[in-house]
């Protein structure tokens, strides 16, 4: 049975790679190009998986929960204040802040 190996990349970090081999250029090409040729650009042993910590992972949904929260309350805010001086909106609707 063949294995395929796998290596988990940063997709933000692959310009900067480009830039450090010489290319400036950013297209999607040459970023599949030099994914394809990481293999031969990092030694095997150079690749290292990452440790997950259990406790990192639980505070990182946590704080993105809490980020998507903020936001969702910024956009009914926004909203709530439009309605305010939309001119279709009732009485009902202005009071509702």
């Amino acid at each position: 049975m063949n294995r395929i190996k796998a290596v988990i990349l940063n997709p933000r970090k692959v310009p900067y790679l480009l830039e450090v081999i010489g290319n400036r250029a950013k297209t999607d090409r040459l970023d599949a190009i030099l994914l394809y040729k990481y293999k031969d650009i990092v030694r095997e042993e150079e690749i290292r998986v990452p440790e997950l910590n259990e406790t990192v992972e639980k505070l990182s949904i946590y704080l993105s929960t809490y980020k998507m929260i903020l936001k969702q309350k910024r956009a009914l805010k926004n909203h709530l204040e439009f309605l305010e001086t939309a001119p279709f909106a009732t009485e009902k609707l202005k009071k509702m802040k």
